[in-house]
């Protein structure tokens, strides 16, 4: 009962305690989001990505509805690639 609860809050402080807190434009890098307008390069469109649409740029053409990760962040807008599909095991 009562250990099974201290340890349940013991893994989740170690686990918790190796993770750096990121805050800011940076702290996008390396989230998924969803492409809302169409991205070709040269020609941004936006990724709604953390709560909130970005105007996004990529070297690759991406499709309303497409999972991409956010790369880099320069001022208001994001560059944006593909995100891989996820495998399942």
């Amino acid at each position: 009962g009562v250990s099974a609860i201290i340890l349940g809050l013991g893994y989740f402080l170690a686990r918790e305690r190796g993770k750096v807190a990121r805050t800011g434009p940076e702290a996008l890098i390396g989230e998924i989001g969803v492409v809302r307008e169409a991205i070709a390069p040269g020609a941004a469109g936006t990724v709604f990505v953390h709560g909130e649409l970005w105007r996004a740029t990529s070297d690759e053409a991406l499709s309303p509805g497409a999972k991409a990760i956010v790369v880099s962040v320069r001022g208001l807008e994001v560059t944006v690639k593909r995100a891989a599909p996820r495998r399942c095991p």
